[in-house]
């Protein structure tokens, strides 16, 4: 045998296995990571909320009970349970109840499936991996997977799972689509993901942009296409399934949702002046800090003193979209928040 030749075919073969390898790695690691999330749904089940009293627990359960299938605030969310439920009760005769807590335990497994990836993605070792997984598991919104019955389930494991795929596509290691489709499905869920578009948007800036503030060359201009698809899917979706949930009750979306724009001066909008001031005045009621905590970045950061790493911005961005989701665009009277239909 010749040493050099042997060197040769041992580099050739391993080029071959590389990446057969690398794929089979991977695998074992998802394949972990989603049985440890499996065995997480009996424990969500055994300790599951028993009154459903919270939120809208009997009104969501009543409503899929009667054989609604379409809701203009939430079309896919109200859809799957809907569906789930004629399926569950021909098999197992389960109630609305039942039905509704054994789907939020299975989105509790894909909320700790998507917690582990992401936590691998933005954690620098174990203990920075243990940290995050601690702190997004630990958060006010792990009592959604309770066997909890609301509309904001699979919002929620969806939000994680678009964090995880837009941390990915900041490293270069998935396309664009990934995060446009995890987010048009998170809108689908629910309006009130639509509130992640503006991440979206800046997600794809920072990708293509240098440190010098212009953009790469080699432009690609398809994350702008799956942008543009994303955003009109968005918007035409709810719009056409809030149209058809609510045509039987003679009312349109603008009585669940503010209109962008008005036909008299004067009318409460999106963007009119009284409805900015009453954003700012629930930002001061609900979170104050936040403000103060903009501003100093914003001013440090003029400075020099606030370091420019893309994935931090982003995340910034994430938490300032979802910051303003109710006090921006939702304008529903009697649950709590300010109402644009005085009694």
């Amino acid at each position: 045998m010749v040493p050099p030749v042997n060197r040769a075919v041992i580099d050739w073969v391993k080029g071959i296995l590389k990446r057969p390898s690398d794929w089979l790695s991977r695998m074992s690691r998802y394949i972990s990571y989603a049985l440890g999330s499996l065995l997480c749904v009996p424990v969500f089940w055994v300790f599951r909320e028993k009154t459903h009293i919270l939120g809208d627990g009997n009104l969501r359960a009543t409503e899929i009970a009667k054989g609604i299938v379409l809701s203009p605030t939430e079309p896919l969310d109200v859809f799957l349970h809907s569906q789930a439920y004629q399926l569950f009760r021909s098999w197992w005769n389960w109630d609305e109840f039942t039905t509704y807590a054994f789907l939020s335990c299975l989105a509790g497994a894909i909320f700790v499936f998507f917690t582990l990836l992401l936590s691998r993605e933005i954690g620098q070792s174990k203990k920075g991996n243990l940290l995050v997984l601690g702190i997004i598991a630990t958060t006010g919104g792990i009592q959604l997977f309770f066997g909890y019955v609301e509309s904001y389930t699979f919002l929620y494991a969806s939000i994680i799972a678009y964090l995880f795929f837009c941390v990915r596509y900041l490293k270069g290691e998935c396309s664009f689509a990934a995060p446009c489709l995890v987010c048009l499905i998170s809108s689908s869920l629910h309006v009130s993901g639509f509130f992640l578009l503006p991440s979206l948007i800046y997600l794809f800036i920072l990708r293509n942009k240098k440190d010098t503030g212009q953009f790469q060359r080699g432009f690609d201009a398809r994350g702008v296409v799956f942008i543009l698809i994303t955003l009109s899917l968005s918007i035409a979706g709810i719009w056409m399934l809030g149209s058809m949930a609510l045509k039987s009750q003679e009312v349109g979306l603008t009585h669940f949702l503010i209109p962008p724009l008005g036909e008299t001066e004067g009318s409460y909008t999106l963007f009119s002046c009284s409805h900015l001031l009453d954003v700012l005045n629930e930002q001061l009621l609900i979170f104050p800090l936040a403000i103060a905590v903009w501003a100093a970045v914003l001013l440090f950061r003029r400075r020099g003193a606030v370091k420019r790493d893309k994935m931090s911005w982003f995340f910034a961005s994430v938490a300032l979209s979802l910051s303003c989701l109710w006090t921006q665009n939702w304008a529903m009277p009697g649950i709590g928040i300010f109402s644009r239909h005085p009694e």
